[in-house]
């Protein structure tokens, strides 16, 4: 086996080895390995990534024996369960606070609301990822604001670096940085010892961290699942929906969630089964009227394509948008656990038909 150092050299020019190091400390767990799935965990398996735990009651076909990514790093550490995710959400919700990060794919609307108040109360980052036909999303959830760092490189002309006025203004500026740790070391050490915790379980290192990247903190802030599904931001979503440029990606994101009250009300998926297109085409467009005046949003209809579009799709997951949303799914997840670089704020809408991309703040 390489040395780690060799291994991910790419990746410890990008996130050093801190954030290599809490990838390799990272519990993952995936639910549902499909082709979503199966693309968010290898971008991560390959990352270097501590373990994985993956949630799957499917039965595997002769067509899924060729995904077996685990081979492609044997220093991740591995577990399957074989259960479908829904009914370990229902019956089991403590499971999942074992996790650094929870990666719900193909879930419906139903169990993403019931995680996402598990994972919260449990303090475990979860990001909802699915794919359905020509179009997907990926939106993260957590409980508290999260801190996170947008890395700069400073560059400089090379007569800068060599001149001698550069290095008297680097020491000025190293001197007076190194005051600034200590200021702020001292506080941090008073802080702790005041809540009664050990005043060196901050390390130096950390503390001397946070002082070189306070300048480019960046605060992000979630909202509730259930909070955006029932009361979505009004003037945002109409917005959206008035608005020609973002008409596609909110349309898709009404659709993405009429299909679940569709596959609740009829057991399958609109287009699922040949023979009922023409009915099943009706039936979505009168759910997604009546999803619309659920959200305020009386009068407002979506267009005929894209609701045909939608029933097109069968509920398939097409391999080459499930790698595009597993590849924005794990680019996520490598934020949330190195801390580095801004995570989405939003449900990122992927449309495959304009292959456009839009985030959408409800």
């Amino acid at each position: 086996m390489a040395e780690p150092k060799i291994k991910y050299d790419r990746q410890l020019r990008i996130w050093g080895e801190k954030g290599q190091a809490a990838l390799e400390k990272a519990s993952i767990c995936l639910l549902n390995c499909g082709p979503t799935g199966s693309e968010t965990l290898k971008n991560l398996v390959l990352g270097g990534i501590g373990s994985i735990t993956v949630i799957d009651g499917s039965k595997v076909e002769v067509g899924d024996l060729g995904n077996n990514f685990m081979e492609l790093n044997d220093a991740v550490k591995a577990k399957f369960i074989e259960e479908y995710p829904d009914a370990l959400i229902e019956t089991n919700p403590s499971f999942f606070s074992q996790f650094t990060l929870v990666i719900a794919t193909q879930l419906g609307e139903d169990s993403m609301v019931k995680l996402d108040r598990i994972c919260r109360e449990a303090n475990v980052k979860l990001i909802f990822a699915r794919s359905y036909g020509l179009t997907g999303f990926v939106r993260i959830s957590l409980k508290v604001c999260v801190l996170t760092l947008k890395l700069v490189i400073e560059m400089f002309s090379p007569s800068w670096h060599s001149g001698k006025h550069y290095v008297n203004l680097q020491k000025i500026y190293q001197a007076k940085a190194e005051s600034d740790v200590l200021v702020i070391e001292q506080r941090v050490r008073n802080i702790l010892k005041k809540i009664g915790r050990d005043p060196d379980s901050i390390s130096k290192t950390s503390i001397r961290t946070f002082c070189k990247n306070a300048r480019k903190l960046t605060i992000c802030r979630y909202r509730l699942i259930e909070d955006e599904f029932n009361s979505p931001i009004q003037p945002e979503l109409q917005k959206y929906l008035t608005d020609e440029d973002y008409s596609l990606a909110v349309g898709f994101y009404i659709l993405l969630r009429a299909v679940d009250r569709f596959a609740a009300n009829y057991n399958s998926f609109p287009g699922q089964f040949d023979g009922e297109m023409d009915e099943d085409i009706s039936r979505l467009k009168t759910t997604a009227v009546g999803l619309l005046s659920d959200l305020g949003c009386n009068g407002l209809t979506l267009t005929e394509d894209l609701i045909n579009e939608m029933c097109r799709f069968g509920a398939a997951e097409l391999h080459a948008v499930a790698a595009f949303i597993g590849g924005i799914a794990s680019q996520e997840v490598i934020k949330l656990i190195t801390k580095q670089f801004v995570p989405m704020c939003g449900t990122f809408i992927f449309n495959g038909i304009d292959h456009k991309s839009q985030l959408l703040s409800l």
